[in-house]
């Protein structure tokens, strides 16, 4: 016959069965709390660095704000030139252009040149072109290459009935220009136009940081200047590329990266541009944004 074997022990009473349940319920949803929580700091966490990007963004967009502003304050310096000043007061005296009127011009163009100049000696060239219209559309002086000029209307550009410098954009294959109107003894006589390089200013704001990317983008979504890895960070799929022209003011977007680029995806941030119709767009790794954000 099989021998019986007895228990071993004495099971638990009911009562501590219960407890030992009831502890068991409440370390289960203690931990549920705890991952729960842990969720949802690391959501707040990553809402609050999403938020200092955006203001990281808008810090480099009054960067920006800054070179126009510097742009329109050299060329109303030009505007005081001599060599402007003493153009005017031979023509007011009736000189010839063979006996001194062209030697004016030729020193105005050289003065027009090394303002040109004096950006790229700050190490950003905010100026690419330079140039001076007369009262009646004709082009006085100019910095650039003569073909460029063909097609363009210069009267078009005089404003003899406004005071102090404008910025001008939305100007089809001019992307962007300071334009000045110029007095002489109270009279209008002229106009300075300099066009500004928007594609320094990309570049500049990338020695700024170089982990970001900066693109400004035309109020119709085109991408006017880029920094030089900007495509590095742009999106894989072609509908999300197109988000970020009809990104609104202050929105973000995540979207994945093409893997060869070494990451996995990234944030863009949009804002818009103080003083013109342009917006700057900002792009951050992802697996850098927090990081990014609290340093």
């Amino acid at each position: 016959m099989m021998q019986k074997h007895k228990p071993v022990g004495n099971p638990l009473p009911k009562g501590q069965l219960i407890l030992i349940l009831a502890l068991g319920l409440l370390l289960s949803g203690y931990l549920i709390t705890l991952i729960s929580n842990y969720h949802h700091s690391q959501e707040e966490l990553e809402l609050a660095a999403i938020e200092q990007l955006r203001l990281q963004t808008e810090s480099r967009a009054a960067e920006l704000a800054y070179f126009f502003s510097d742009a329109t304050s050299s060329l109303s310096t030009l505007s005081e030139s001599r060599e402007l000043s003493i153009y005017f007061a031979n023509k007011a005296l009736k000189m010839s252009m063979r006996y001194g009127l062209e030697a004016n011009l030729i020193s105005l163009r050289e003065r027009l040149m090394s303002a040109v100049e004096e950006q790229h000696q700050k190490g950003h060239a905010i100026f690419s072109r330079i140039v001076f219209i007369a009262e009646q559309g004709e082009l006085l002086a100019d910095t650039g290459a003569a073909p460029a000029t063909a097609q363009i209307d210069w009267a078009t550009f005089l404003t003899p009935e406004t005071q102090g410098a404008q910025l001008l954009s939305d100007l089809g294959d001019i992307p962007f220009l300071v334009s000045l109107p110029y007095f002489f003894k109270g009279k209008f006589k002229g106009q300075l136009l300099a066009w500004v390089s928007l594609q320094s200013m990309a570049r500049h704001l990338a020695t700024l940081d170089p982990v970001l990317q900066d693109a400004i983008y035309s109020w119709d979504g085109r991408v006017l200047a880029a920094g030089d890895r900007w495509n590095d960070l742009l999106p894989e799929d072609s509908e999300a590329a197109s988000n970020l022209a009809i990104m609104s003011h202050g929105e973000t977007l995540t979207f994945a990266v093409n893997a060869e680029n070494g990451v996995d995806g990234a944030l863009a941030v949009k804002v818009l541009l103080p003083s013109i119709d342009y917006y700057l767009v900002t792009l951050y790794a992802q697996d850098k944004v927090l990081s990014h954000a609290i340093s």
